[in-house]
C-alpha cells in the first residue's frame, strides 16, 4: 500500500525519482496504474515514466485498461502494453532501471497450478535482473487466511525478502452516491512489500550508511 506513510520516503527513494516498469498481474482496469501514478504526481518533484505491463484474463477488462492509460495522469513518454497470459510480458531494461511487480486482489483467483506458473515466472525476471536492476514486489489482498493461501505458496517459491507488512481498515460505498443511505463496506487489507536479496541487501547498506534502517 503505497499511501501508507511510514512506506512514503521508502518508496520516493526507490521508485518515484526513476522510469519503473510496472508487472501488474490481475490489473483490471488498469487501478493499480491510476494510483500509482496519481501518487507519483502528488508526492514526486520529477515527470516520472512507466512502463507498463498489465495483465489479466478478461479482454472486456483489458479494453478498459487501454482506455485509462491515455489518461492525463500518466507521464507523456509512457508506455502501455497489455496482456492476458504473464508469459507474454517480455523485458529488455537498462541497468538500475526499477522493477516493481503489483498483485492486487489477485492470488484468491489463481488455483496452484497457475500459482506455481507465476512464481517460475516471477523468478526468471529476478533471476535476469537482480544483479543489475532494483526488483520490488507488492502485495495486497483481504486479511483472509483462505483468500491469501496462494499467495504463501507463491512467497516460498520465489527468493524475495519481506522489507514491510501490515493490515489497512479500508471503507468503500458499494452505491456511486456521496449521500447514500447504504452503509459503507468494510474490509482488512493486508499488504506486504518485498524485494529481491540483492534488492533487499543495497537498501540495508544504504540505510546503514546514512545511519537509518528501513521500516519493517
Amino acid at each position: 500500500m503505497i499511501h501508507k506513510s511510514d512506506h512514503r520516503e521508502f518508496f520516493s527513494n526507490n521508485l518515484f525519482e526513476k522510469n519503473t516498469t510496472i508487472i501488474d498481474v490481475g490489473c483490471g482496469p488498469l487501478t493499480a496504474g491510476l494510483a500509482y501514478a496519481d501518487f507519483i504526481n502528488r508526492e514526486s518533484n520529477n515527470q516520472t515514466k512507466v512502463t507498463y505491463f498489465g495483465v489479466d484474463i478478461s479482454s472486456q477488462i483489458l479494453n478498459k485498461a487501454k482506455d485509462f492509460a491515455s489518461s492525463p495522469v500518466f507521464t507523456p513518454g509512457s508506455k502501455f502494453s497489455f496482456h492476458r497470459n504473464w508469459n507474454e510480458v517480455s523485458l529488455n531494461l537498462e541497468n538500475d532501471q526499477p522493477i516493481l511487480f503489483i498483485f492486487s486482489y489477485l492470488f484468491a483467483n489463481l488455483n496452484e497450478e497457475q500459482t506455481d506458473d507465476l512464481a517460475n515466472f516471477t523468478q526468471a525476471i529476478i533471476d535476469q535482473y537482480q544483479a543489475s536492476n532494483p526488483i520490488f514486489l507488492l502485495f495486497q489482498n483481504p486479511d483472509d487466511y483462505e483468500k491469501n493461501k496462494m499467495f504463501y505458496r507463491f512467497k516460498k517459491n520465489v527468493s524475495i525478502s519481506v522489507i514491510g507488512e501490515g493490515n489497512d481498515h479500508v471503507l468503500y460505498r458499494t452505491k456511486n452516491y456521496s449521500n447514500s443511505f447504504y452503509d459503507p463496506s468494510q474490509e482488512f487489507v493486508k499488504y506486504v512489500v518485498m524485494a529481491s536479496p540483492s534488492t533487499n541487501n543495497r537498501l540495508i547498506l544504504h540505510s546503514f550508511l546514512n545511519g537509518q534502517f528501513p521500516n519493517n
